[in-house]
């Protein structure tokens, strides 16, 4: 059997619940797509579940472009300018 911070996990596996820290309710998916930086626009299919799983599972929007700006900055552009 396997545990997690959520507790023990009984078939069917579902996504665990994100819920709202002052108000008893669940986040919603645009906040949820706010929170992870995706802009509003941007269109998710599937039930909530595979919506919040998709967001979980995704990196997140800004994150990504950090880290392609690293890669430019710190590995492209020296690797150009030394040849």
């Amino acid at each position: 059997m396997r545990v997690s911070v959520f507790g023990e996990m009984k078939p069917p596996y579902r996504v665990p619940s994100i819920v709202h820290p002052t108000e008893k309710r669940k986040f919603s998916v645009g906040e949820l797509k706010r929170l992870s930086s995706f802009p509003d626009d941007f269109v998710l299919s599937g039930s909530y579940e595979q919506q919040c799983e998709r967001i979980g599972r995704a990196v997140p929007p800004l994150m990504a472009a950090a880290i392609a700006t690293a890669i430019r900055d710190q590995v492209l552009i020296p690797a150009i300018t030394a040849t």
